[in-house]
């Protein structure tokens, strides 16, 4: 026991960090579709696509997400749509206590002075890539942010969740020691199991290369109660590279959306 107490004490939230960013318009009726029913989208439809390298007392790993603008309970923060990882450790930490939508993927960032091209792979198909060339160091910056994430399991029927789902709110706060933007491109190639060519880039936003550390601090979790059926297309949509049995010819949330030409 004092072992398993001493591990839930330690630090486990502090995480230095390079992360290349990508903000950008998207459309708002994707973003819609994309929410589950608690959420309502950010009042201007964003999307943001990382690719970035982290450190913990343990190991290192390298991380490419996907996310759109939400708001939930008059919060407004990021929630994730993909997430790849490239530890099994890390994956299953932030799948199973936070929400996220995390899945085993491959990334790599290479620079050429204040060029970089990132890239986020997946079962050998390009999900994310980003190519940018970054301008002068704009020094040290403290930001604050919010993320959600909705956690369900599958249920032994597999088609619903074993327990009523749950939002966690979390709160972000990065200390950035560098910070420069930058202009560039990204593309979402996508694959049939991870689609995300189907996610609607627009105009870009900000273009950013940022080191540092960064904090997951757990502000609350809301469960949702009485609503599994409704929820559970949402969680497979996420976390699975399946639709949720035709039991009710629900498919996953993701992948049905289509952009109009």
């Amino acid at each position: 026991m004092e072992i398993i107490k001493s591990l839930a004490l330690r630090p486990l939230h502090l995480i230095y960090y390079d992360r290349l960013t990508a903000v950008f318009e998207t459309d708002p009726d994707f973003v819609r579709h994309v929410l589950p029913p608690c959420f309502e989208p950010a009042p201007q439809a964003t999307a943001c696509a990382t690719v970035s390298s982290w450190k913990v007392p343990r190991e290192k790993f390298m991380v490419a997400t996907l996310n759109v603008r939400a708001v939930f309970e008059g919060e407004e923060g990021w929630y994730d749509i993909i997430h790849l990882i490239s530890t099994d450790m890390a994956s299953y930490f932030g799948r199973d206590m936070y929400g996220e939508c995390k899945k085993v993927g491959t990334m790599d960032i290479r620079a050429d002075g204040q060029k970089v091209f990132a890239t986020g792979d997946r079962f050998g198909h390009r999900l994310i890539e980003i190519d940018a060339e970054f301008g002068e160091d704009l020094g040290p910056e403290e930001i604050e942010g919010k993320c959600f994430g909705l956690k369900g399991h599958i249920a032994t029927d597999r088609y619903s969740l074993d327990a009523d789902p749950e939002v966690h709110v979390i709160r972000l706060t990065e200390k950035r020691a560098s910070y420069r933007k930058g202009q560039g491109t990204v593309k979402l190639p996508g694959s049939e199991i991870d689609p995300t060519h189907t996610v609607p880039v627009g105009n870009m936003i900000e273009m950013g290369r940022a080191s540092g550390t960064y904090y997951m601090a757990p502000e609350r979790s809301v469960t949702i109660e009485g609503q599994r059926d409704v929820y559970a297309p949402y969680v497979f949509g996420r976390f699975y590279d399946f639709a949720l049995p035709a039991k009710d010819q629900v498919s996953t949330i993701l992948k049905e959306y289509e952009l109009d030409a």
